[in-house]
């Protein structure tokens, strides 16, 4: 270590520092440009694969924390957990669980569906939003 003395100085006055960059909105899962609609056709260990690809390859290019949304069939806690465990190296992941909106809301494909992923809770109403809230936990 180098004495204190011989520290560099940097001003950072009227600057930000940052320790982390962080993706706050991510579906690690989901293809994001997918003109032939191949990913309503894919199964559960496909999105899994891509998943853990797309969050391997988010710390390649600098990125330490995500915030994961609508992977509602826990593929983003799961590669949270092997994370944490030290399986794998990768981003801290932080997951706001299932996604909710209500017919014809945002993420509506209609009449598109996926055929083995959940990955939105249609909510319409109270009593809707209740059962899916049950249902996705």
């Amino acid at each position: 270590m180098g004495d204190i003395q011989d520290a560099e100085f940097i001003d950072l006055k009227d600057k930000i520092l940052t320790f982390e960059l962080w993706d706050c909105h991510s579906h690690p899962g989901s293809l994001m440009c997918d003109p032939k609609n191949e990913g309503y056709f894919q199964s559960v260990a496909e999105w899994t694969i891509r998943s853990g690809k797309n969050l391997l390859d988010s710390v390649q290019m600098g990125v330490t924390g995500v915030r994961t949304t609508s992977e509602s069939i826990g593929i983003d806690t799961a590669w949270a957990k092997s994370f944490e465990s030290g399986l794998f190296a990768g981003p801290r992941i932080e997951s706001s669980g299932p996604g909710l909106r209500v017919t014809g809301g945002h993420g509506t494909a209609f009449p598109k569906e996926h055929k083995e992923v959940h990955v939105e809770w249609v909510a319409d109403g109270s009593g809707w939003l209740a059962r899916a809230c049950k249902d996705s936990s």
